[in-house]
């Protein structure tokens, strides 16, 4: 048993740690994921939007043919729009994809549901790559529960909004208020 542990230490060390220490960096790889910030408490229209950034080694470029396209539709979740803008650095092309999806669900309960996983294609080099950019989980709300059968019993109180601070605004306006003042007392002394 104990054997069977210190193997798994082992090739766990050399899957992982050795290949970092020797500098070895992968061909393609996200720099940074952006998801919506908000994963609960999303209606049907609700739009969501990511941001991806992705750094790719020349020669390998991203695919323009495996970029989902605008309007299609998995899970009752249309890709409203998608931009990609490109950059170069230090001999590495920077992918900037913007992805914005609009929820068109219709349940009766609440349910995860996720925005989809993308698989994007590397082209140019010596071998077939590709870059998997994962799924994102979010609880989608119903506008109405499935058992509201009379709208009334099921009313809820309304909250008076928050009071807004206008402390700033009144010493302006008194302000402005002497100066009026001062300014026809100083018109009529002078007629």
């Amino acid at each position: 048993m104990k054997n069977l542990i210190l193997k798994f230490i082992v090739l766990g060390y050399m899957a992982f740690v050795v290949p970092n220490a020797m500098g070895q960096e992968s061909d393609a790889r996200i720099l940074r994921l952006a998801n919506p910030s908000q994963s609960i408490g999303v209606h049907i229209g609700d739009v969501l939007d990511r941001k991806i950034e992705i750094e790719v080694r020349q020669p390998y470029q991203l695919s323009r043919n495996t970029f989902p396209a605008k309007g299609s539709s998995r899970n009752n979740i249309e890709l409203a729009d998608i931009k990609v803008d490109t950059a170069q650095r230090e001999h590495k092309n920077i992918y900037t994809i913007d992805l914005r999806y609009q929820v068109f669900a219709n349940a009766s309960v609440p349910g995860v549901m996720q925005l989809p996983a993308e698989e994007l294609a590397l082209t140019g080099g010596t071998k077939a790559m590709s870059i998997k950019i994962p799924t994102w989980r979010f609880w989608f709300s119903p506008l109405v529960a499935a058992n509201v059968t009379h709208a009334k019993e099921n009313l809820q109180p309304q909250y008076k909004p928050a009071l807004v601070d206008t402390s700033g605004q009144q010493q302006r306006l008194a302000v402005f208020i002497a100066l009026l003042f001062s300014g026809l007392a100083g018109l009529i002394y002078v007629n």
